[in-house]
């Protein structure tokens, strides 16, 4: 059977970082630091307004800033759709990660 190492110290008092945030007290800043990371969505009422907008300047002959703006608001968009990404890969991993007993460092085994 092979033993979980902490990937920072070496130690083997390694604990499952959920079980361990669910015994902290809930006023620590411990836990707080610890705590799964918050659940973000993304944003694209603006990004999509702005983007519509910048189609309507287009239509209406005004070419570069029309273009600009569609281009503003789809890159706004995409920001929004990534940040949603990395947080649902994030809250993904929480449940796995391990936290080391003797340096109170949490890492993925």
């Amino acid at each position: 059977m092979a033993v979980l190492q902490c990937t920072q110290c070496g130690s083997t008092q390694v604990q499952n970082l959920e079980l361990y945030v669910a015994t902290i007290d809930p006023g620590s800043a411990l836990k707080k630091g610890l705590a799964q990371p918050a659940e973000e969505k993304a944003a694209l009422v603006g990004p999509l307004l702005v983007a519509g907008f910048g189609v309507a300047l287009l239509a209406s002959g005004v070419i570069l800033l029309g273009l600009l703006v569609t281009v503003g608001g789809a890159v706004w968009g995409a920001r929004e759709r990534g940040k949603e990404q990395t947080s649902r890969r994030e809250r993904a991993k929480w449940p796995k990660k391990m936290i080391c007993m003797h340096c109170k460092e949490p890492f993925l085994p």
